[in-house]
């Protein structure tokens, strides 16, 4: 019964939500076509009641236009905050699969491996302050380490879920993969986040999960073809601007810290673009090339 109804929240939010402002009538005109529909129509006191607990839970304000009773999301509850965005978007498309039984076998989606058993427990030791003992198996080690964790954050990269953190041993914030996790307890120890520390500054000049002693600097990179579009669309980072634009190429700017998780990114790029400056950056990429090229040079 608690999952129908939290199904019914995620429903009703993400109807709210999609529509710009709709209207009670309107909502049960939808409801009678959803895959939870069993018949009955909600009445406007069980819908104010719903509307009061998922403001609760999910901390977004749906307000009603008294002109035309119309109820829509508050824009700004959500424009500057990405997780809300993911969370709604997400909601979106999982009502549109629980929607769409009939080409379900047509729906082919990403498994996240790494989230499905310790993310959760993550997730409850950071809402209530308390430490990890975790069991952690790096793939450059052969054995596993015991490690006494203060969970700060966790972000999802590449497919799989990373959680950040100080360790008692330590003063600074490392990262861990879940899927290399095979156990993981609560325990009675406090944790506490800085009041100063911001996970989205913490991450700032980053490309993907890695922090380290690289220092930030400015990037161009040269795109090829129609690869520019593909920049356009999906950018490297959050610092991307376009700066030349020409028929044959484009050339980007960026600010970030040319870490591992950087150089991969270009790689995935293939042939598409080409480091311009700074030099250490192309003398880098330079390195890895050379590299992989020696890997094909003989059968």
């Amino acid at each position: 019964m608690a999952k129908n109804l939290f199904n019914r929240y995620i429903w009703l939010l993400d109807a709210i939500y999609k529509s710009g402002g709709i209207t009670f009538e309107e909502i049960n005109q939808k409801w009678r076509r959803s895959y939870l529909y069993e018949g009955k129509d909600i009445p406007l006191r069980t819908f104010h009641h719903q509307r009061i607990e998922i403001e609760n839970l999910f901390d977004v304000e749906i307000i009603c236009n008294k002109t035309n009773y119309r109820y829509s999301i508050d824009d700004d509850s959500i424009a500057h905050n990405s997780l809300k965005t993911w969370m709604l978007n997400t909601f979106s498309a999982g009502n549109i699969l629980n929607e769409s039984e009939g080409i379900k076998d047509r729906i082919v989606v990403e498994n996240i491996a790494s989230a499905q058993q310790y993310l959760i427990d993550l997730l409850c030791a950071m809402k209530n302050g308390v430490k990890v003992r975790i069991d952690y198996a790096p793939f450059y080690l052969s054995q596993t380490l015991d490690i006494i964790l203060s969970p700060y954050f966790v972000k999802m990269y590449e497919g799989r879920w990373y959680v950040f953190g100080v360790r008692d041993d330590e003063t600074t914030v490392k990262v861990y993969a879940l899927d290399r996790i095979t156990g993981l307890k609560p325990t009675d120890k406090r944790s506490y986040l800085p009041d100063d520390f911001s996970p989205e500054a913490y991450l700032f000049h980053s490309v993907g999960v890695i922090r380290d002693e690289t220092k930030p600097c400015e990037i161009l990179l040269k795109a090829f073809r129609h690869h520019p579009k593909y920049l356009r669309t999906l950018p490297l980072h959050r610092s991307q601007q376009e700066v030349e634009t020409c028929d044959d190429y484009t050339v980007f700017r960026y600010f970030l810290c040319p870490t591992s998780d950087f150089y991969q990114k270009i790689l995935a790029q293939r042939e598409y673009v080409q480091i311009v400056e700074p030099e250490h950056v192309r003398l880098e990429m330079k390195r890895i090339v050379t590299k992989l090229n020696d890997y094909y040079k003989n059968n």
